[in-house]
């Protein structure tokens, strides 16, 4: 019996056919779902973010560009700095996935 068939897709940065990037790895809050907040892990300077997303442009497989974040010191802050990184998008023409579309600047 057949439960399940579909084929494997090599990601490109974290996902196939897109730059999905955590902006943020630490978090004030304490989702019971996400490990972000245990990790304490390090904050993607705009500049980091330039050169994965660029990086993943010269493959020629990019089609979207996805930003998340923790939320380090407010949720008001960090909708800013991923706005901030999103402009990326916007000079590369290509889509973007991000909460700060959300936020007006």
């Amino acid at each position: 019996m057949e439960i399940a068939c579909g084929q494997l897709l090599d990601p490109l940065l974290h996902c196939p056919e897109q730059a999905y990037i955590t902006v943020s790895e630490r978090c004030i809050y304490d989702c019971k779902f996400c490990a972000v907040p245990k990790l304490q892990g390090g904050v993607k300077s705009r500049q980091t973010v330039q050169r994965m997303v660029e990086d993943a442009r010269k493959t020629g497989k990019l089609h979207c560009i996805s930003l998340t974040s923790g939320v380090e010191e407010s949720p008001e802050f960090e909708a800013k700095r991923v706005q901030k990184s999103s402009v990326i998008s916007k000079a590369l023409a290509c889509p973007l996935a991000s909460p700060s579309a959300h936020f007006p600047e």
